[in-house]
């Protein structure tokens, strides 16, 4: 099985569940930056909700490239529910008799997913940017994207997520030097 990032890495058999578990991320993330670019009413709390998503997102496939099996991310699944909640209470569901029901996406909308980060896949936003910054940095050939991963590393790692190999290594494969 391939990574779901696009990275063309085979994922080990035991990083399986939590590949799955960034697939489902991945996919309310998008399901979030579609509803977003299409309201006009957003609030804080659904831009803290899609944060959240994004940093369960990016712990995953830290996880998956590290090959370090530590199981499914409790807190990623907590976010999934929440994520979950919000959307039946928003009618984001598709209707299902059985079993939970997937965010309302359309082949099209899987389609324009950005696998690395799926929460600005419609919006083109960063953390933080309004959507004419995120079109400025869309057009200075990717370097605000770059800024923005750094930006969110950096968190991860003042979280105490990562260690000091792992944010050292993530950050080098992030600058191009491995």
């Amino acid at each position: 099985m391939k990574c779901v990032c696009g990275c063309d890495r085979d994922v080990p058999s035991a990083l399986t569940t939590v590949n799955f578990l960034a697939a489902s991320i991945a996919l309310d993330l998008l399901a979030w930056d579609k509803h977003r670019t299409l309201s006009g009413n957003w609030s804080e709390e659904r831009e803290d909700l899609i944060a959240r998503g994004a940093d369960c997102y990016q712990w995953q496939l830290m996880t998956i490239h590290a090959e370090d099996d530590g199981g499914p991310d409790d807190q990623a699944e907590r976010w999934l529910e929440e994520s979950a909640a919000c959307r039946t209470a928003k009618g984001l569901n598709k209707r299902r008799l059985f079993g939970p029901a997937p965010p309302n996406l359309s082949a099209d909308d899987i389609a324009r997913l950005d696998p690395r980060h799926p929460e600005t896949s419609f919006s083109g936003r960063t953390d933080g940017a309004t959507p004419a910054t995120a079109t400025a940095t869309a057009a200075d050939g990717g370097e605000g994207t770059l800024i923005a991963d750094l930006e969110r590393l950096q968190v991860l790692y003042a979280q105490g997520a990562l260690s000091d190999a792992e944010f050292a290594a993530a950050k080098t494969r992030l600058l191009g030097g491995g």
